[in-house]
């Protein structure tokens, strides 16, 4: 009966969603087709209706990803991404990042798709490089469980080396409710954050 506890507990906790969008927009280079990365985030809440300012929240995660393509020159990357923490508990799912084509080098843009238990989300990375090993990026993406959760990121990536890359991301994220449905007072609802992270990953 434990056993089976827990596993409830797991899989109803993993249907929450990430806590802010990853992986970093900034694209793997020409000589690598696999990443592995963890990162650390914060969030700060800016406005919940009802709340007095004394008790809005600040909250913290943790992230981890996995990158893939199938060859350098491939359009087409896929990979793995895990959240834990508030805000949002415990998070997985997978992802299929589409590069846009007829973008000039060093512009990324494309599409992303994702999705996990009970969870799905959309996203545009844009990522501009500002100089050899080092990206400048936007990446809205919106994420649709029980509620809405948007996120406004702007991040840079720098290259360590040849096979590190240090990613800083922060921007706002918000909390809203599905079309037709109202609950007022709830306090999953309604949520403004500010937020920040970094991040470390390899590459091969």
């Amino acid at each position: 009966m434990k056993a089976l506890f827990y596993s409830i507990c797991i899989v109803v906790l993993a249907s929450c969603v990430p806590t802010m969008p990853a992986p970093p927009a900034s694209p793997l280079d020409a000589q690598h087709t696999r990443s592995a990365g963890v990162g650390y985030t914060a969030h700060q809440m800016l406005a919940q209706p009802g709340w007095d300012r004394d008790e809005l929240d600040r909250y913290h995660g943790g992230q981890f990803w996995l990158r893939r393509k199938s060859s350098p020159t491939s359009k087409t990357e896929m990979g793995f991404l895990a959240s834990v923490g508030m805000t949002s508990f415990a998070s997985a799912g997978t992802y299929v990042r589409q590069r846009i084509g007829g973008t000039p080098d060093g512009l990324y843009v494309g599409t992303q798709f994702e999705g996990g238990w009970l969870w799905a989300g959309a996203g545009l990375p844009v990522a501009v490089r500002l100089s050899d090993g080092v990206w400048a990026y936007v990446q809205p993406t919106i994420r649709a469980p029980a509620y809405v959760m948007a996120h406004l990121p702007f991040g840079l990536s720098v290259d360590l080396g040849e096979s590190m890359r240090l990613d800083a991301q922060g921007g706002a994220s918000g909390f809203g409710m599905l079309i037709g449905k109202s609950t007022p007072g709830s306090p999953i609802h309604s949520r403004m954050f500010a937020y920040g992270g970094i991040g470390l990953s390899k590459h091969w």
